[in-house]
């Protein structure tokens, strides 16, 4: 009877044994916690690009362009001729507008109402960081009213700002693609006042800014 009992001890040793090593495993290798969703990402704050800019107009103006972009409302178009000179530029510090295209320069005060351009920097920032989003059906403080088409990713498409029932500008918005987690429109033409598009060949988002990079340059007024 005895021998019996040790014996069977004897046999459920290695069971025992199997089931602490088995639960110590489980310990060691417990399993991960499940990564967390993908977090959205943020809207940019800062946008380079290297770009083709045409400028279309009595004469066309073409040319390869470097964009620097901040939010809200600071922004640098450079268009470059074939020798690598500027043939066209505009500058935005938030406050000022510096236009040359061909043309002698010129400085506009985005706050000043006889501004010719139909548009807002913070705009301008907008349809070129595709930030743009819907804007208001009606803006009161401007008098303006907006047309705002999307495309079936509710990613804006096509942009007409009116005022007094009168349509100052369009906008269309294409070739959305993914930088840096934002999706940012490839191809973007702006008509009001004056026509161009901008087609992006290269994107960097969030970039090192340097001082400066948006100072109106000196003219004569």
């Amino acid at each position: 009877m005895r021998g019996n009992t040790l014996s069977r001890v004897r046999a459920f040793i290695p069971v025992v044994a199997a089931a602490a090593l088995l639960g110590g495993c489980a310990v060691f290798y417990a399993p991960q916690a499940r990564p967390l969703a993908e977090a959205v990402p943020a809207r940019p704050k800062a946008l380079r690009a290297e770009a083709v800019v045409e400028l279309r107009r009595s004469i066309p103006l073409t040319g390869r362009a470097r964009v620097l972009v901040e939010s809200p409302d600071k922004f640098r178009i450079e268009v470059m001729g074939p020798f690598n000179q500027v043939i066209a530029l505009l500058v935005s510090d938030g406050r000022e507008l510096f236009v040359f295209s061909g043309r002698p320069p010129r400085i506009f005060n985005w706050e000043d109402p006889s501004m010719p351009y139909p548009f807002s920097a913070g705009e301008v920032v907008s349809f070129l960081m595709g930030e743009a989003g819907a804007p208001p059906a009606m803006n009161r403080a401007a008098g303006s009213w907006y047309s705002v088409t999307t495309d079936g990713d509710g990613r804006v498409k096509d942009i007409v700002k009116s005022r007094g029932g009168t349509e100052v500008l369009s906008v269309a918005l294409a070739d959305y693609r993914k930088v840096s987690g934002a999706y940012i429109p490839f191809n973007i033409s702006i008509d009001g006042r004056e026509r161009f598009s901008i087609r992006y060949s290269e994107v960097e988002i969030d970039p090192d800014v340097e001082p400066g990079s948006f100072s109106i340059p000196s003219v004569d007024r």
